[in-house]
């Protein structure tokens, strides 16, 4: 009787154990899974070109307001890969600054156009807007070396950390809801600077899930939160597709 007893003990206990030691999903899966959640690559690859509106309000550690800018955001795919940016300024005057495939690099104010090489600083300016435009749809396209991190809580939400590596470029972590699989945050180190980026809603409007409103906070060396310093406001979508 005792042994009966024992062995169903032993076997309670490996079931438990067993069931705790589930298998961690791979990290391609759970971008693939993001994707898919997010409307899927068959869906985004058929984008010729997206275009939108970006509000961005900066804040001082006090809270107070630093700034305010509007830009018009528009990526070209299709055929060929072409961005513009066009900052809206406060007295109404606009400039336009297109990044062309070659290099070549287009600023446009009011009447006046320059064209020259395209500085480094917008070059990268340009490309990092697109990267947060297209994420994660592009993330399994890129040079970039993944891995799972720690699974972690994103306000209540259970998340996968996927680390995401590049060559040249800063790491960022995608916090990915174990449940539904939205990209719920983000975390970015740069040279100085650790950011949490906050995704607090996505657009419905075009068929994929897209920014719509974002936070973006400063982080000590700790990782804990020192002060919100932007939020953005995306709207006015459009895509055209093949």
């Amino acid at each position: 009787m005792r042994c009966i007893l024992s062995f169903k003990v032993c076997f309670f206990f490996g079931l438990v154990f067993l069931l705790s030691c589930k298998k961690k999903p791979e990290v391609g899966e759970v971008i693939k899974k993001s994707i898919e959640a997010h409307g899927g690559d068959s869906l985004w690859k058929q984008t010729k070109s997206l275009q939108f509106m970006k509000e961005t309000t900066l804040y001082l550690e006090n809270g107070t307001k630093e700034k305010q800018q509007i830009e018009f955001q528009y990526f070209q795919i299709l055929p060929e890969f072409i961005i513009r940016l066009q900052q809206m300024e406060s007295n109404g005057a606009k400039t336009t600054s297109i990044l062309f495939p070659n290099g070549q690099f287009e600023m446009q104010r009011d009447s006046i156009k320059t064209k020259m090489k395209a500085p480094q600083s917008f070059v990268d300016r340009a490309h990092g807007s697109f990267f947060v435009a297209s994420q994660p749809f592009n993330l399994l396209n890129s040079e970039a070396d993944f891995r799972l991190g720690k699974d972690t809580t994103i306000q209540k939400r259970p998340a996968y950390a996927v680390e995401v590596r590049y060559p040249k470029g800063d790491p960022w972590i995608f916090y990915i809801d174990k449940e539904n699989y939205r990209v719920l945050a983000n975390l970015v180190k740069h040279d100085k600077t650790r950011s949490f980026i906050l995704n607090e809603a996505y657009d419905h409007s075009t068929g994929i899930l897209l920014h719509r409103k974002r936070k973006s906070y400063f982080l000590d060396s700790l990782h804990q939160i020192k002060y919100l310093r932007a939020s953005y406001h995306y709207y006015n979508y459009q895509i055209k597709r093949n």
